[in-house]
C-alpha cells in the first residue's frame, strides 16, 4: 500500500442495459404535483397508471422518457384526498409502482 488514493468510475445497470427504474416519487405526500424521478437505459415510451387504494383506474398518462435521468410531473389536484398507485408499464410491459398520498 503506497497511501495513494483514487476515485473509480460509477456505473449504474439496468436489466442488462434495457429497461427504467422507477427511483423515486416526490413529495410522497402531495396537494397539486408530484415528481417522478426514473432512470432510463434508452429512449422508450412508458404508460403512467395511477389508481385509488380500491385498484380503480384514476388517471393514465403516456410519456417518452429519454436515455438517463427523467423527472416526470405529474398533476394530481383534481384527485380526490386517499392513497393512490402510480405504476409506469413499458411497451415491454415491464412494470413498476410507487405510493403516494393525496391530500
Amino acid at each position: 500500500i503506497d497511501g495513494e488514493i483514487s476515485m473509480s468510475k460509477i456505473l449504474v445497470l439496468f436489466n442488462d442495459g434495457k429497461g427504467f427504474e422507477l427511483l423515486s416519487v416526490s413529495p410522497t405526500i402531495a396537494k397539486s404535483r408530484t415528481m417522478l424521478n426514473i432512470s432510463s437505459a434508452s429512449q422508450e415510451n412508458v404508460q403512467f397508471i395511477i389508481t385509488n387504494s380500491f385498484g380503480l383506474l384514476v388517471k393514465s398518462i403516456s410519456s417518452r422518457l429519454n436515455e438517463g435521468v427523467n423527472n416526470i410531473s405529474i398533476d394530481v389536484s383534481n384527485l380526490a384526498s386517499g392513497i393512490y398507485n402510480i405504476t409506469a408499464i413499458s411497451k415491454t410491459n415491464k412494470s413498476q409502482t410507487v405510493r403516494m398520498i393525496k391530500l
